[in-house]
């Protein structure tokens, strides 16, 4: 799933300075990635399910991160990922969900049933 977050890497400033980004969340497990807003891979967490609700704020090692809105899981079809910490892993689009690809071929195939 993923999830419309404000984080910031200003822990202990009075004043900090948010940036808009994503938290990625795998179903099972407690792994989950931060991108910016441009898709760039800011820091991996762990963090419980329970706790990925609106208005829940997580801190890591590296960051202050607040959950802004729940998304649906091709929210972030469109945007970019690359990974910063390996640049020959980067990946430069973006990425479909299997149930979104079962709709569109289920739609296909219906119509070439009707022919």
């Amino acid at each position: 799933g993923t999830l419309r977050v404000l984080y910031t890497h200003q822990k202990y400033k009075k004043a900090k300075v948010w940036q808009d980004g994503y938290l990625k969340f795998a179903l099972h497990g407690t792994k989950s990635v931060l991108y910016s807003d441009e898709g760039i891979n800011i820091d991996t967490i762990h963090v419980t399910h329970s706790k990925l609700i609106e208005g829940y704020e997580i801190e890591t090692d590296k960051h202050l991160i607040t959950i802004e809105e729940v998304l649906s899981s091709d929210s972030l079809h469109n945007l970019p990922l690359t990974n910063t910490k390996n640049p020959s892993n980067s990946r430069t689009k973006g990425f479909s969900t299997p149930s979104q690809y079962s709709s569109e071929e289920a739609s296909v195939s219906k119509h070439l049933r009707k022919s």
